[in-house]
């Protein structure tokens, strides 16, 4: 597994932004927080730009939806 780590550049109610560098394909992928041994998924990577990256903070609302699809199925 390849990780950065750095700490956000802001943290607003729905989106998360950062300085790590991103490639094409990694939308989707997670964005942790690390703390105490502990690493829990904060946010989804979405955007990748010159200006900085962000990620589609998982807010209590946002888990919710994605746990109703889960339990759709395939």
């Amino acid at each position: 597994m390849n990780a950065s780590a750095r700490l956000p550049k802001s943290v607003a109610p729905q989106v998360i932004t950062y300085d790590i560098d991103t490639a094409g394909g990694q939308s989707g992928s997670p964005v942790w927080h690390y703390e105490a041994g502990r690493r829990t998924a904060v946010g989804i990577h979405t955007n990748g730009s010159s200006l900085g990256n962000s990620a589609t903070r998982l807010t209590p609302a946002l888990v919710a939806i994605l746990n109703r699809w889960r339990a759709m199925g395939p």
